[in-house]
């Protein structure tokens, strides 16, 4: 065959390219760390609690070409339809700090549908600063990701499956509680030293929460005087609901002790 024939030359064009592309990824990789930080400022609605810049620790997917290194390389979740029970596309999952008031997304990590996120939260924490306040749901909680977390001086409110074994250690007059986050079989740290931390049941405190807000009287627009609460809502609890809602499961917030 010529080595000027239509098929040498697609073949090496989509080498190149896909060399080219590699070349490149990292670099802009690096340009990502270096450039993409948290912009707030004071003035910022909802960038900050006290003097902690609030951040946001999670994770999502996004769909990738249905290409054939895209199947390989990623993967494709699964589904309850379709010939082969799997999505219409090969995802990606992504893991990163998301400043709350500007939902700048800083420390980003990729990896195939099949990565866990803790896995790679594992690289997201390190960017965590002492002037931060991390939250977190309730997937991520665990003595090794909360140990390197902890490491980088951040304050950390987490969230906890109720099913998890907090013991009470020390009682607070507000209701929380002082417990530990133990080394287990599953984790890899070699540091075993349990990890003090302070637990805040969000039942109880949503409640107080509401009690406080009802008890608050303004000015309605068209001149009442009405709870402050009455067409508002938190974490869908209707602050004035026209029927009892069913029992739900406790939640914990965990927080680091500083």
């Amino acid at each position: 065959m010529s080595s000027s024939s239509p098929f040498c030359v697609k073949i090496c064009k989509r080498l190149f390219v896909r060399s080219a592309t590699n070349r490149l990824a990292s670099p802009l990789a690096a340009l990502y760390r270096v450039v993409v930080q948290p912009v707030a400022t004071r003035e910022t609605p909802g960038a900050w609690y006290r003097d902690w810049r609030v951040m946001s620790l999670d994770g999502t997917t996004l769909d990738v070409a249905d290409t054939a290194a895209n199947r390989q390389a990623f993967r494709r979740p699964a589904s309850a339809r379709g010939v082969n029970a799997t999505g219409a596309f090969p995802q990606v999952r992504l893991v990163g700090l998301v400043e709350t008031g500007t939902h700048v997304l800083c420390g980003a990590q990729l990896g195939a549908y099949t990565t866990e996120e803790v896995a790679l939260a594992a690289a997201v924490v390190p960017a965590l600063t002492p002037a931060m306040l991390c939250l977190a749901d309730r997937g991520f909680v665990g003595f090794d990701l909360w140990q390197q977390a902890a490491a980088t001086g951040a304050a950390l409110l987490w969230r906890v499956k109720a099913t998890l074994t907090l013991p009470v250690e020390a009682r607070y007059a507000n209701g929380s509680y002082r417990s530990a986050l133990r080394w287990n079989s599953h984790c890899r740290s070699v540091d075993r030293t349990p990890i003090p931390v302070r637990v805040i049941d969000l039942a109880r405190w949503h409640h107080a929460i509401l009690s406080e807000l009802r008890a608050e009287p303004v000015r309605s627009s068209r001149g009442r005087v009405v709870p402050r609460a009455v067409k508002r809502k938190i974490s869908n609890y209707s602050l004035r609901p026209r029927r009892r809602h069913p029992t739900r499961s406790a939640d914990y917030g965990v927080r680091i002790v500083k």
